[in-house]
């Protein structure tokens, strides 16, 4: 597993790490409508593969509040307190995870650092999935993706973002070998609306993240239109300048490209307040990606108001399933790699020029 230590807080700080994966083996089926499977992989037909990514604030228990009526509530006060409650709920929130189907990243927030939790998402997940995790400084849970095993992790890249409440972002270079392109996904946890200035702290941490991924993207030779996503827990509705914020960025949020506008309430706060706080944004100029299918976890609730009988979280998983045009892909990659030869090809001849 890959564990990354966050700096302090206070400015933003990047840092890079490579890792090397070994790939899984790829089985080719050849024939009529025929299947590419990638071992414990994407499945990809001779023209379209799917991509699936979920994003999922799991409320650690270290912000859990135990009730009022529950036995425990006289002398402690939160659930990491209670081994039987945080494990009981960690087994609950792990079948939501594996019910919604075969997935190729998991963004998670609030992911606990405690190592028996951490455990048994390992032990859960760990034969099909990769884990990046990142600590929250100061705090005791984090950031996670869980990377497919048969997507290369090429860099990590943590961030630490400003304001007062030790806000991180975490960023995962990947490669799909079976479509030899790359593609950037990036999670966050913004800032609580505390008091008014809350909304202008998470504009600003948009825009530092913004700049991290156009580095990112820039360093290597992934343009506007490359495979990107930002998912994650963005603690503000549609409509507020920070959502406004990526969508001028030219991303686009998949449930609302899907389904004309955002699930209604995705989030019930401790004062009650529900709204929709969590989203799958993609690279709208991407020309081969299409959202096909959003949904929102558990299913038989409907996203009009907070289903009462969902006690495993105080968010919903959503999960955006896509489509990935490789015939498409293809011509992008070779208008991509003759523009980059071409812009070689311009620098040599202005090296010979001056020398």
């Amino acid at each position: 597993w890959y564990h990354l230590t966050p700096t302090k807080a206070g400015k933003e700080s990047v840092r890079l790490t490579s890792h090397a994966l070994l790939s899984s083996r790829t089985i080719f089926r050849r024939g009529p409508g025929a299947k590419q499977v990638c071992n414990r992989g994407m499945a990809v037909s001779s023209e379209k593969a799917t991509f699936n990514v979920a994003t999922f604030n799991l409320l650690a228990p270290c912000h859990k509040r135990l009730h009022k009526n529950q036995k425990y509530s006289r002398w402690l006060r939160r659930e990491i307190e209670v081994p039987e409650l945080f494990t009981q709920r960690t087994e609950e929130l792990l079948s939501l995870i594996k019910a919604a189907g075969p997935l190729d990243v998991l963004c998670l927030q609030e992911f606990s650092t405690d190592q028996r939790i951490v455990s048994m998402f390992t032990d859960a997940l760990g034969a099909k999935y990769n884990l990046l995790q990142l600590p929250r400084p100061y705090r005791n849970e984090g950031l996670a993706i869980f990377v497919d095993k048969s997507i290369h992790v090429i860099k990590t890249v943590t961030q630490d973002l400003s304001g007062m409440s030790c806000r991180v972002a975490l960023h995962a270079l990947l490669q799909i070998p079976s479509l030899q392109t790359k593609m950037l996904v990036s999670t966050t946890h913004l800032e609580f609306q505390q008091h008014f200035i809350s909304e202008k702290i998470r504009q600003t941490q948009v825009k530092e993240m913004l700049s991290c991924t156009e580095n990112l993207c820039s360093e290597f030779s992934m343009g506007t239109d490359s495979l990107t996503f930002i998912t994650g827990d963005f603690n503000g509705p549609p409509g507020t300048a920070s959502y406004d914020l990526l969508i001028e960025a030219g991303l686009t949020s998949a449930h609302c490209e899907v389904h004309g506008h955002e699930p209604p309430v995705t989030h019930k706060d401790h004062r009650g307040n529900e709204f929709t706080a969590d989203y799958v944004f993609y690279s709208s100029q991407c020309t081969y990606l299409k959202p096909i299918a959003t949904d929102v976890y558990p299913l038989q609730y409907g996203t009009k108001k907070w289903p009462k009988e969902f006690t495993s979280s105080d968010h919903r998983m959503l999960v955006a399933r896509f489509e990935i045009d490789q015939d498409q892909l293809s011509i992008d990659n070779d208008v991509t790699t003759e523009t980059a030869q071409a812009h070689q090809h311009r620098q040599n001849r202005l090296v010979c020029s001056v020398l």
